[in-house]
């Protein structure tokens, strides 16, 4: 009859006689272990075989010789083919809105006349914001001379004097600063000079 206990396995003979298993391990495939021997089957490293000898114990105590080892494990096999796609993960979570400011003007042209002339009107500028909160304030920077009129009960908007415009390109920026970072946004305004009709003189 045999019995296994845990990793040891025990056949009973029919004078109370049994077998016993001892366990080394070694890098040979061939060549059975010189040393090792134990009850308790190693886990075997890379590179490693176990093997496994036998002999009988007798009911009076005494022992049989340990029979041929033999290897019970062989080498590592190749890796095993790819496994099925799992299923698709939950999905993550939304991001952040982008938050942009853009500048828009009713004219980028101021019209001059070769006399000096302004022929255009004021330019009205506006400050657009996306998800960049309302109380933040738009900061307006024009060159040096140049005037821009507050609107009332438009904050994000101003009247250009085009008057004060003496530059032939003038840069126009709004910036607006929201939890540490700076969105900005920039416009040109340039002068056309347009020739004027020459002076008429009345006949006598």
């Amino acid at each position: 009859m045999a019995v296994a206990i845990g990793q040891i396995t025990i056949m009973d003979i029919l004078d109370g006689s049994h077998y016993e298993d001892q366990y080394a391990a070694n890098t040979s495939e061939t060549a059975a272990p010189t040393s090792g021997w134990s009850s308790n089957i190693p886990i075997p490293q890379a590179g490693y075989y176990v093997w496994k000898r036998s002999r009988i114990a007798y009911a009076d105590g005494t022992f049989g010789l340990w029979g041929t080892a033999i290897r019970i494990t062989g080498s590592q096999g190749p890796v095993g083919g790819q496994g099925p796609t799992g299923p698709q993960g939950p999905a993550g979570d939304p991001g952040e809105a982008a938050r942009v400011l853009t500048l828009s003007a009713s004219a980028t042209v101021i019209r001059v006349s070769t006399r000096g002339q302004v022929l255009s009107g004021d330019i009205h500028l506006t400050a657009f914001r996306e998800n960049i909160p309302s109380s933040v304030a738009v900061v307006w920077t024009v060159p040096s001379g140049v005037t821009l009129q507050a609107i009332a009960e438009q904050p994000d908007a101003r009247n250009l004097l085009v008057g004060t415009v003496v530059s032939d390109d003038t840069e126009v920026t709004a910036s607006a600063t929201h939890e540490g970072t700076t969105y900005t946004a920039r416009l040109s305004i340039s002068k056309v000079y347009e020739a004027s009709d020459p002076p008429r003189y009345l006949g006598m």
